[in-house]
């Protein structure tokens, strides 16, 4: 299927993966609740930016991507998660295949910083 889209930065068109990872970056990133129409759009990830770092953190944000992504992205399935320490942070690296064509997908995204 064909997602006509453009980048939110630079104006220029999208292909379909990289409008899937635009997407994704901007529902991991939106709180739930602050979207007006759409209160249940978004993920927790905001909810856990001050949580304490323990052995339950860590779980806490990968369930938060993955009910996020799976409630609100169709055009992918979730295959895997991993986090990891970085400059700015921590950054889950989000491995997915799209529904449409079977594609694998895998980008980053910053998650606590």
């Amino acid at each position: 299927m064909l997602y006509l889209s453009i980048n939110r930065h630079t104006g220029k068109p999208l292909t379909d993966a990289d409008h899937i990872r635009q997407s994704i970056q901007d529902i991991i990133t939106t709180p739930t609740g602050t979207r007006v129409m759409r209160r249940d759009y978004g993920s927790l990830i905001s909810e856990l930016i001050d949580a304490p770092v323990n052995d339950a953190l860590p779980l806490q944000l990968m369930a938060a991507i993955f009910d996020a992504i799976i409630r609100q992205e169709p055009r992918v399935t979730v295959t895997e998660i991993r986090l990891r320490r970085s400059e700015n942070g921590l950054t889950a690296d989000i491995g997915m295949m799209r529904t449409d064509t079977g594609e694998s997908i895998t980008f980053p995204v910053s998650v606590r910083g």
